[in-house]
């Protein structure tokens, strides 16, 4: 089994981002900016497919 380091620290570093990019989304909808909001959910939803693609690399 060979675990790849850097996969898994693609993956976690994905996380944080994620974490950080939701709390900018709370943020931006609770001044009403929702342009903010969106673009973030945008960022977010690259974010979270990169983890992904980087999982499937970690799961060869």
């Amino acid at each position: 089994m060979n675990i790849n380091i850097s996969a898994i620290t693609n993956i976690l570093t994905a996380i944080v981002n994620i974490i950080n990019d939701i709390s900018n989304i709370v943020f931006d909808i609770r001044k009403n900016t929702f342009a903010n909001a969106k673009t973030a959910i945008a960022i977010m939803n690259i974010e979270v497919a990169k983890a992904y693609n980087t999982t499937a690399v970690a799961n060869i």
